[in-house]
């Protein structure tokens, strides 16, 4: 289905298809690069693993494919779905991202830990 549409239960369509990179770009805050021109493609379902030998890269590509803030140019697409054009409620429900960087809110460990259910039904 095209970015944004929903089944007949409410819940977006699972995004099919390859996971295809054409020359991705992203450079540092100095304008170093960090991923140069990356292209590549990738059959889905798979298990995949990022090494960066102690560069940035492979955290850079993977908060790009969450959608997390970087500045980068390139396409990133699954299937015929462009990344860039899906809702970030979207991204969220079905790219996993789990980052180095923690983020905690005010209130308990509990509270932290069950934020994310509190949110999903507050947007039900």
């Amino acid at each position: 289905l095209p970015a944004g549409e929903e089944d007949a239960a409410g819940e977006p369509e699972p995004l099919a298809g390859p996971l295809a990179v054409s020359g991705l770009t992203a450079h540092d805050h100095h304008g170093n690069p960090i991923i140069d021109e990356a292209s590549f493609s990738v059959d889905l379902p798979t298990r995949m693993g990022l090494i960066a030998e102690g560069g940035l890269a492979a955290g850079v590509f993977a908060r790009i494919l969450a959608r997390r803030p970087v500045e980068h140019t390139g396409e990133v697409k699954i299937g015929e779905i462009d990344l860039g054009q899906l809702s970030q409620r979207r991204v969220a429900r079905q790219i996993a991202y789990a980052g180095v960087e923690p983020v905690l809110f005010p209130g308990s460990l509990r509270d932290n830990i069950l934020y994310g259910l509190r949110q999903r039904q507050a947007e039900a």
